[in-house]
């Protein structure tokens, strides 16, 4: 009696196992598709983005950099409705093979739940992909900050375990020449449905950096114009012009973004100013003025530096402007003259929208 017992409820168990498996999804079986990318600039075609290029900018015609991605599956739900990790994909390396992009190991698109359907699985599962660009081995054997520029600029990044959005931090190359620009991309909610077989996810890449004194301009006052006027035969000619900036070191960049632009947050520890000193002419005889009234060649282009368009801890981001000139008369110089001033990036309209190149006027107003 107690044997037969014990098998009744073995019995019961059994049914109560089968029955509970008809409540799990139901898997779709497709054929596995593998996740390719392609990727675009996204460049603005206005005055912000003149034919010339700063060291180091990044556009659409630059085929030598590589970028990274980050991705997250949050199954049946969306990524606004899913705690995230960069479960899918971290710091995936991709490069160019041939005309495509291409990674290792490959990654294959998650075939969704219910029923199998002409354009893909009843019940999606979703994938959302976060990009950034160049490339930075950061946190791997192969970095080498010393003297890799993008290893020490994109320094480090959110834990592949972390439940929160993708971010990396940035920070100014000490060396202006080496500096690093950066772009970012992002793709929410990406299902298998929308890229069958060699239909790639396609970034469009931003800048997140603005940039300051890829075009400097030189004027003159009134008065300093009248002055040379007066002295007949004479011209103007410029012989040094720097700018040291003043500029926040280092932020962090979250690759989600709600809105149309990049989302920085600040880095509050260490300093949060550096500096950086270009030299637009040195040792120059560069004529720019002369007393018959014609101004010309007082533009300098091409020498932009990479700046965080973030003000961290209050301080101030500026410009501290050097020019020394001469005014000549024939072959003699009738006077030299040198001045300083300081340009605050914050009292520029829109200087810290990232993408932004941030135009420098100086006015020349101290001869008489």
């Amino acid at each position: 009696m107690i044997r037969n017992i014990y098998r009744l409820m073995m019995a019961a168990w059994l049914l109560t196992a089968c029955s509970g498996n008809e409540d799990l999804p139901v898997v779709s079986e497709q054929a596995a598709v593998p996740i390719g990318f392609s990727a675009l600039m996204s460049v603005a075609d206005d005055d912000d983005w003149p034919v010339t290029r700063a060291d180091g900018e990044i556009t659409e015609g630059t085929t030598s950099y590589e970028f990274g991605v980050f991705a997250s599956y949050t199954g049946l739900h969306r990524y606004s409705e899913s705690n995230v990790s960069s479960d899918f994909m971290y710091n995936d390396r991709i490069y160019k093979s041939g005309t495509k992009w291409t990674y290792t190991p490959l990654r294959f698109w998650p075939n969704g739940e219910g029923e199998a359907t002409a354009s893909g699985a009843e019940l999606p599962h979703y994938v959302s992909f976060f990009a950034y660009a160049p490339y930075s081995y950061s946190g791997t054997a192969q970095a080498d900050a010393a003297s890799r520029a993008a290893d020490y600029c994109i320094e480090s990044f959110h834990h592949a375990s972390e439940h929160t959005n993708p971010w990396l931090v940035y920070r100014l190359h000490t060396n202006v020449a080496n500096q690093v620009d950066l772009l970012y991309a992002q793709k929410l909610d990406e299902t298998k449905k929308e890229h069958p077989l060699n239909t790639p996810v396609g970034f469009s890449f931003k800048h997140a950096l603005a940039c300051v004194g890829d075009e400097v301009t030189i004027l003159l006052s009134d008065a300093v114009k009248n002055a040379i006027n007066r002295s007949g035969n004479a011209a103007l000619k410029l012989t040094d012009v720097e700018i040291t900036y003043s500029l926040t070191e280092k932020a962090r960049l979250i690759l989600w973004a709600a809105s149309n632009t990049a989302n920085w947050q600040p880095v509050l520890s260490e300093n949060f100013l550096t500096k950086r000193t270009v030299s637009l002419l040195k040792n120059a005889n560069r004529q720019i003025y002369s007393s018959n009234g014609t101004l010309a060649d007082n533009v300098i282009t091409g020498k932009g530096v990479f700046f965080i368009p973030l003000q961290v801890g209050g301080e101030r981001q500026s410009a501290d402007i050097y020019v020394k000139y001469a005014v000549v008369q024939g072959s003699a110089t009738i006077g030299t003259v040198e001045g300083e001033s300081t340009l605050y990036l914050d009292e520029i309209a829109d200087a810290y929208e990232p993408g932004k190149k941030v135009k420098i006027k100086i006015t020349l107003d101290n001869y008489r």
